[in-house]
């Protein structure tokens, strides 16, 4: 059986509070790396390096689209609970009256 809307608005909060603390994570992790890069080869340098801040500001983002997801769908799921928001029409009855 398929969630309710609540159930599913609370899942997606779930989801927002997920990929706030990642985000969080990301960005602090991000901060040690740009401050503590250093010209030598050690093994502190080869975990700040520059694929290491790539990838972190990849992580950042993809936590940034996923925050957006979540608070798109509850706006969605919110519509569909309260009918403002119809459900999807999947097959138009006007393609089959032609």
């Amino acid at each position: 059986m398929s969630k309710s809307w609540d159930e599913k608005i609370v899942s997606s909060k779930r989801g927002i509070k997920r990929s706030e603390n990642a985000l969080k994570k990301y960005r602090k992790q991000l901060d040690r790396a740009i401050n503590f890069t250093s010209h030598c080869r050690t093994s502190r340098s080869r975990s700040n390096n520059s694929n290491r801040k790539r990838n972190l500001r990849n992580f950042i983002s993809r936590s940034i689209k996923k925050l957006d997801k979540h608070k798109k769908a509850i706006r969605y799921y919110k519509g569909r609970k309260n009918g403002t928001i119809p459900p999807p029409n999947i097959f138009p009855m006007s393609k089959y009256t032609r």
